[in-house]
């Protein structure tokens, strides 16, 4: 399948390659500026949400501050002469209740989808119970004194918002009445919340935290419907962008392309357009491209009137060197052959016919074991194996009918292969008759030079030019021994020192007399 798939992709067009391809790259393109749009309006929309979230919960701080703090107060002082002690209203004495209320009060008027609340642990009011997450707020708040803040993009009811809580109240002393003991509490107190919620509560202790919702779906929506309107704008650019690159594409690219290929086709099969021209394009590539082709071809309607001549010219160039390798062939003094690849003889020189006794005719096309004997024939089989093999030059000595050959066997490449073999034969029967002579008169030299030192009653010694020792006799050695008894040497000592001695004389072409002295007690000589 891959393989199909893969060949239908190599026989499409390269105009269709190419603007498919394009396409592709503008679609990705495309795609990845709305993401990256979409994306941004995604976190400026968050950027917003968090700017809305300080400026309610700063209000809602700034009331909660005012009724507490001085609201709050004066109506206690006002009201002291003629409140009893079980008297209780939460209206005006719990400032949790009057946020809440006036939350409510602004929405109702407001339309808006926030939500707001003093989340609180064990609250009085099920409206300000801390959820799982506010509670784990209010944990923190109480491990670490100065954390003041917390938001997050919470998914609730399938909906993103923007969930941002705060530091709340601190449980003071004037406010322990309320919230210590259920029994200190007024009565109004218990018999509106009841006596179990809220209670046990100590100075200092964290009580609530503001908890404050954004939603943010209709801002991803919108960001989103941005983005869908910005993905049919660029498409619809793209496309234009597209079609414009298209038509240019085909205009100044494949119509040229296409004039030279039917130009090239009415060529190819007919010969009567050799020599046609082409116009020329726009552009200087295919204006370049264009030119190379006409030059082809009014070269090959030149060529093609001039085959007859070309061909005459190149058969006589091919007789002629046939003619001058035959005569190589007839006229050489050394014997040279070449032989195909399954080792039969295709050329050989002329004076083969000297060495086998045969004449050339009945020599090609054979093989080894057809002109030189068995044993000589299988080495020969086996050396001419591995040249074509290996690839590599050989030198060899061979022996035939009495008679010394060198011979050198290298290969012939074709393509790359080894696929003829060549080599010269040499006949060296001369020369190994003058080495043997040499050899013979060398040993007997040696023989008479030998019996010469023997009977010489003086002492020899031989130096080459180089000051090289190259022999000493008999009677050299005998007085080294006894001069040496005489005169306290060791004998290696004695004639090392005659023949340093000696060398020195040679050197300086003075040699007189040597004298040697004994040795005195301390060992030196003189």
């Amino acid at each position: 399948m891959g393989v199909k798939m893969m060949g239908r992709i190599r026989s499409a067009g390269l105009g269709t390659f190419l603007n498919v391809g394009m396409g592709i790259v503008f679609i990705i393109a495309a795609v990845i500026v709305v993401m990256s749009v979409n994306d941004s309006m995604h976190r400026q929309a968050l950027i917003e949400a968090q700017s809305k979230a300080r400026i309610i919960l700063d209000r809602n701080l700034a009331t909660h501050t005012y009724f507490s703090q001085i609201m709050k107060p004066s109506i206690f002082a006002w009201s002291e002469p003629f409140r009893t002690k079980e008297y209780f209203d939460h209206t005006w004495m719990s400032s949790t209740y009057a946020i809440r209320e006036i939350e409510k009060y602004f929405k109702s008027i407001t339309p808006s989808r926030y939500s707001f609340k003093d989340a609180a642990i064990d609250a009085r009011s099920p409206e300000n119970e801390a959820d799982e997450y506010e509670r784990a707020f209010l944990e923190k708040l109480a491990i670490d004194k100065k954390l003041e803040s917390e938001s997050t993009v919470r998914t609730l009811g399938g909906e993103p918002y923007l969930v941002v809580l705060r530091k709340g109240e601190v449980m003071e002393a004037s406010c322990l009445k309320c919230h210590s003991n259920p029994k200190d509490a007024p009565q109004g107190l218990t018999d509106y919340y009841g006596s179990e919620r809220s209670f046990n509560r100590k100075a200092g202790d964290m009580v609530s935290a503001v908890s404050l919702r954004i939603p943010l779906a209709e801002a991803y929506a919108e960001a989103n419907i941005f983005s869908l309107k910005l993905s049919a704008i660029l498409l619809a650019v793209l496309a234009c962008l597209f079609a414009i690159q298209y038509w240019l594409y085909r205009r100044y690219l494949l119509q040229p392309l296409n004039v030279m290929r039917e130009k090239a086709n009415e060529i190819a099969t007919h010969e009567g357009h050799l020599g046609d021209q082409i116009p020329q394009p726009f552009g200087r590539e295919l204006g370049e491209l264009t030119t190379t082709f006409n030059e082809m071809s009014v070269k090959l309607r030149h060529d093609r009137d001039h085959l007859e001549e070309l061909v005459d010219q190149r058969t006589e160039a091919l007789r002629e060197s046939e003619e001058i390798f035959s005569q190589f062939m007839n006229y050489s003094p050394i014997y040279v052959f070449f032989k195909d690849e399954n080792i039969k003889s295709i050329r050989l020189s002329k004076n083969y016919t000297e060495m086998l006794g045969r004449p050339i005719s009945e020599l090609l096309g054979k093989n080894m074991d057809d002109l030189f004997p068995s044993d000589l024939a299988k080495r020969m089989v086996a050396d001419d194996r591995r040249i074509l093999k290996e690839g590599k030059k050989i030198e060899i000595e061979e022996e035939l009918n009495g008679r010394f050959y060198s011979t050198i066997k290298f290969p012939i490449y074709r393509e790359g292969k080894s696929a003829y073999l060549a080599g010269f034969t040499v006949d060296i029967t001369e020369r190994k008759r003058m080495e043997e002579e040499k050899r013979r008169l060398e040993e007997r030299s040696h023989k008479l030079v030998d019996d010469v030192f023997r009977f010489i009653p003086e002492g020899v010694l031989v130096f080459s030019r180089k000051m090289e020792l190259l022999r000493q006799n008999q009677a050299f050695r005998e007085l080294v021994s006894g001069y040496a008894r005489r005169l306290g040497f060791a004998e290696d000592e004695l004639e090392n020192l005659i023949i340093d001695k000696v060398k020195a004389g040679l050197r300086d072409n003075n040699i007189k007399e040597i004298k040697i002295a004994r040795k005195h007690e301390t060992g030196k000589q003189t």
